[in-house]
């Protein structure tokens, strides 16, 4: 390749903020979110400020809210800051891995971790993922090191940035009790432990019990047990795929223990949208978490192919020439498939509600909305008692309510727009979007 003065070091610099030049660049160009979580996150996190319970709120998961509670309380921007941060240093503990197994180019690493769309597209956003990327993969890394308290720690913080985590959880301490490392296992249950404790001293419930009611949830349906295989493969991109399947075998030969993690998080959302439990939506950002694995995979592929040429008799510089084509086809593949967050028409209309409602200087006694974005945009002072998952109640909406109604949520949570429509000596309309995706009623 052209790098062959420099060293391995240098090389992975370059990839490190290349990587981070192009997450930059999609993080200027998005005027949305990737997924409306992301605001719900933000928000939480914002806000535990104000209402310190909100820190443990069961849906916005402690972890998380405490990850973005002070970047939050600077804005948006500084929270997607700090995901930014997350993910770069998510890079540097896979290459850590890589290095612990005796990985040669580790440049490639970063190179396959930014190369997969997902991760550049998620790199900056304030979601669960990100956060739980770090600690999975730092999880993984310190067991393969022996350092069993610290995998522990780290493993035993994942149910609390997301639920599935909780069964690497109770594998892993499993793993601890029965190589009779008895500190190791207590330590992995101490956060989870800790916080239902909390959580029952401060609100009086046990976060616990919303793993015990696995009820199938027609809402957001099921699917098949291959229905993340596409999935996987597009968002890690096809060359990041495939050189990863061929990295795998020896990837488990090598360290079965830091597979077993991935597996497991893996075959727990299989499973959970197989039979539709737990609302799980079958997402593919609910994999991300796997990119780092991906990367790892993905460059032992190369040595594969490497070993493979060398068996063949080819010669050097002809595998220069090979491993020149992979890297352009994952880096163009990259290229052409990441896409920056869209605000949308829908998003657009309730920022034009927002902005109506702001300027208007309508009097009003109370806003009531279910859509995240206009709590967002609107910057209210919401409570929570009343956010956006909170169902709407029309004929216990006082008189002078507002209620900015939009097509996605307002239907789903108790206000379907023909009831406002029909019951016009109760809801008057004060303002409408060009698309009818966003409409501001008032309670006479």
């Amino acid at each position: 390749m052209c790098f062959r003065r420099w060293s391995n070091r240098s090389l992975w610099w370059v990839v490190q903020i290349a990587g981070g030049l192009l997450a930059t660049y999609l993080w200027i160009v998005s005027d949305g979110a990737i997924l409306h979580d992301e605001i719900g996150h933000f928000l939480i996190s914002r806000n535990s400020w104000r209402y310190p319970e909100l820190i443990l709120d069961v849906w916005g998961r402690v972890g998380t809210t405490l990850t973005y509670m002070v970047p939050a309380f600077g804005g948006w921007q500084l929270a997607r800051a700090a995901s930014f941060g997350i993910a770069l240093l998510t890079a540097a503990v896979a290459t850590r891995v890589a290095r612990e197994i005796g990985v040669r180019s580790l440049y490639l690493v970063p190179l396959f971790l930014w190369a997969q769309p997902w991760f550049s597209e998620a790199s900056f956003t304030v979601v669960t993922e990100v956060p739980f990327s770090l600690l999975l993969v730092w999880g993984a890394y310190t067991a393969m090191r022996g350092r069993h308290l610290t995998a522990s720690m780290a493993f035993g913080i994942l149910p609390l940035v997301r639920h599935e985590g909780l069964l690497i959880t109770l594998l892993w301490s499993v793993g601890t009790v029965a190589t009779r490392r008895w500190g190791a296992g207590l330590v992995a249950w101490l956060p989870f432990v800790g916080y239902n404790l909390v959580h029952y001293a401060a609100i009086g419930s046990w976060p616990f019990e919303v793993m015990l009611e696995p009820s199938p949830s027609t809402f957001y349906g099921s699917g098949g047990w291959f229905h993340f295989v596409p999935r996987v493969v597009v968002n890690a991109g096809l060359p990041v795929a495939i050189l990863a399947l061929l990295g795998a075998r020896r990837l488990l030969a090598l360290r079965p223990a830091f597979v077993w993690a991935y597996v497991t998080y893996l075959g727990t959302h299989v499973v959970l949208y197989r039979f539709g439990l737990f609302a799980s939506a079958g997402y593919s950002i609910f994999l991300l978490p796997l990119a780092p694995a991906l990367a790892v995979a993905a460059t032992l592929g190369i040595e594969e192919i490497r070993a493979m040429l060398d068996r063949f008799g080819i010669l050097q510089h002809r595998w220069r020439q090979v491993l020149t084509a992979i890297v352009l086809v994952a880096i163009v593949n990259a290229a052409l498939t990441v896409t920056p967050h869209s605000l949308g028409d829908e998003g657009v209309a309730v920022q034009d509600a927002a902005t109506w409602l702001r300027d208007s200087g309508t009097e009003h006694d109370q806003v009531w909305s279910s859509h995240v974005w206009f709590y967002h945009f609107a910057d209210l002072n919401w409570t929570p008692q009343r956010m956006w998952s909170t169902p709407i109640d029309l004929e216990a909406a006082p008189s002078g309510t507002l209620l900015v109604w939009d097509s996605r949520y307002a239907p789903r949570m108790g206000a379907p727009y023909e009831a406002l429509e029909s019951s016009s000596n109760d809801w008057e309309t004060l303002w409408a979007s060009e698309n009818q995706a966003a409409v501001v009623f008032r309670r006479r």
